[in-house]
């Protein structure tokens, strides 16, 4: 079994140097919470992040949103939408716990946030935050700038 793993990352890592992956994988990689495998399974997952007009639509493609319910002049928001890409999306949030660890930006963010909710919805919104950055690096290739703050 431990030789079927080892021969299984060693095929992501050989697809990870592919033409088609190679790039967007050194983009990712800086970002904190985002390893070699992490960065494979978002790459694979979306495919083509040009798709997306803004960073909300990959948020609402992973599930990262909050399902609203609206009625005439009423509307209300509840908890994150059960439409999810539910590998993706518990995939980012791992990634948010790591991110937390290592990216002062946001821990600032999650200590704000856990100030007024729960821990775990906290973490949904960093996981939000590192969607957005995901987004960003890949969709203008642009390198990611560590600690970088960001609005709430």
């Amino acid at each position: 079994m431990k030789e079927l793993f080892k021969c299984i990352l060693l095929d992501i890592k050989n697809l990870s140097q592919t033409d088609k992956y190679r790039e967007n994988v050194r983009l990712l990689r800086p970002i904190p919470g985002i390893a070699l495998l992490t960065a494979m399974v978002i790459l694979t997952e979306v495919e083509d992040f040009h798709r997306f007009p803004n960073s909300e639509r990959l948020a609402s493609f992973i599930g990262l949103i909050p399902m609203t319910k609206s009625s005439g002049e009423k509307q209300k928001v509840g908890e994150i939408t059960f439409r999810a890409h539910d590998f993706l999306r518990s995939i980012i949030i791992e990634s948010s716990w790591v991110s937390i660890r290592y990216d002062p930006a946001l821990l600032m963010a999650y200590q704000k946030l856990i100030k007024r909710m729960e821990h775990n919805n906290a973490l949904i919104r960093i996981a939000k935050k590192l969607s957005n950055r995901i987004y960003t690096v890949l969709k203008y290739t642009k390198t990611y700038e560590f600690g970088k703050t960001d609005n709430l």
